[in-house]
This record gives structure tokens, C-alpha cells and sequence, in this order.
């Protein structure tokens, strides 16, 4: 992912500033070591910091009926075996969890509205109140999708950065029945559209919520006048207030 470098150069820079050794590396370059270790080359290491995708270390399936096949289809079923040992063993840990293919798997958010029942009340009103309606695409009726167009978002499961996002609205009805057609039953949602806040410019601000622990503790923002994608403009970002 080069476009990323800038980022990845950063982290070791910030680490190195603090006195630790830093590899840096792919899943390709994993390796078992003595003791139950994982590492990098011949760099038995203790902490990874993973930026490699969650769902690319799984197989690789389209989203797309008529997308080609991925060039490095198959799973790295070796690669993370290695790491995972290593986790199970307490010997490294892994900053970014494979845990979280859950949160970052959107279906999770159908799951919320369609098994509400599971909930506490609590967490019921939460749902209503800051999450869209969202559904498993093929849970709803095509006829309703194709009537309601302008109502609804599509979204793939592990899309990200704006990819493989429909938005009815501003979408032809033309291309949005044909991305009816062609989204592979089990990897889409459809979400209600909601308007959000713009700015004087025409832009909305796209907020992405860094997680530690469980906690928020860092805040990403984006601004752009359709669609977030990878044109977006990165904003900086105040926080006033108390903790």
C-alpha cells in the first residue's frame, strides 16, 4: 500500500524517537522463532503495530458479480498462524487486533437493527438514535430499493475510504439498478440516506474516531462536497470542552 508509506514512516519515526527498534515489514515477511516468537526477517519482535487490512488477510472474493478475481486471491492462513501463536503464547501483541474484522465488518451494522431484540433498552435507543437504518441488502426488496432510490446507500462490507459506496441520490437510476444487479448477495448493506451538516463551502465533514481500548482517543476528519472518497480534503481538528 505506497500510499501509505508516508504514514508507516511516521510511526517509526515517532517510535524511534522513544528509544524502541523498529522493523518494518509485511505479512510476507513473518517468521517463527525459538519460544513460541514471531518476528520480522531475523528480528524476533514483541509488539506489531498492524496496518496491513483485516479482511486482506482472509481469501479475497469480489463484491462485484462481473469484478475480476484479485491478483493475490488466496488467504494467509500461514502468515497469520504465526502471529497468532505467537498472541495465544503471550509472547507479542498486536496493536490493531484481528478482533477487530468485527467492527470494521459493516454488516455488523445490519445486525444491530435487524436483531435489535438482542439488546438492552439501553443500547436499543442508541441504535435509533445515532445509526442510520441499516440492512442486509438482500433483505430488502429490490422493488423498493429501485422505487426508493434517492432514500438509499450502499455500502460492501469492507469497502473503505469511499470504495464501493452507491449513494441513490447521486446516482442515475440506470446505474443504480444495474449496482442492484451485480452486488454479490452477502457483502452489501443498504442504509437509509441522511443529509448531513454543510459547511458554507457545500462540504460535509466525515469524522473517523480512533479507538484504544475501547475508548475514543483521537479524531480524523474529511471534508468533501459529495461522497467521501479518496479526493476528500484531510481538515485539522479542535476539541474544546472538558476531557
Amino acid at each position: 500500500m505506497p500510499e501509505d508509506l508516508s504514514m508507516v514512516l511516521l510511526y517509526r519515526r515517532w517510535l524511534e524517537e522513544h528509544g524502541l527498534r523498529v522493523t518494518l515489514g509485511s505479512p510476507f515477511n513473518l517468521r517463527r522463532f525459538a519460544g513460541r516468537r514471531a518476528g520480522l526477517f531475523d528480528t524476533p519482535c514483541d509488539v506489531f503495530i498492524r496496518h496491513y487490512k483485516t479482511d486482506w488477510w482472509t481469501e479475497r472474493v469480489p463484491v462485484w458479480s462481473d469484478e475480476p478475481e484479485a491478483p493475490d486471491p488466496e488467504p494467509l492462513s500461514k502468515q497469520l498462524g504465526v502471529l497468532l501463536a505467537s498472541v495465544l503464547e503471550g509472547t507479542c501483541a498486536v496493536v490493531n487486533p484481528f478482533g477487530a474484522v468485527v467492527p470494521q465488518n459493516k454488516r455488523a451494522m445490519a445486525l444491530l437493527w435487524e436483531r435489535s431484540d438482542l439488546l438492552s433498552p439501553r443500547s436499543r435507543a442508541a441504535v435509533r438514535r445515532h445509526l442510520p437504518p441499516t440492512f442486509r441488502l438482500e433483505s430488502l426488496d429490490r422493488a423498493l430499493l429501485l422505487a426508493e432510490r434517492g432514500e438509499w446507500v450502499l455500502k460492501s462490507d469492507y469497502g473503505c475510504e469511499g470504495d464501493e459506496v452507491v449513494i441513490g441520490r447521486e446516482t442515475d437510476a440506470a446505474t443504480w439498478s444495474d449496482a442492484l444487479d451485480k452486488a454479490v448477495p452477502g457483502r452489501w448493506i443498504a442504509q437509509r440516506y441522511f443529509a448531513a451538516l454543510r459547511d458554507g463551502a457545500g462540504a460535509v465533514a466525515n469524522h473517523g474516531v480512533y479507538l484504544i481500548a475501547g475508548e475514543a482517543s483521537g479524531l480524523y476528519t474529511r471534508l468533501s462536497a459529495g461522497g467521501t472518497d479518496r479526493h476528500a480534503i484531510s481538515a485539522p481538528v479542535f476539541v474544546e470542552g472538558g476531557q
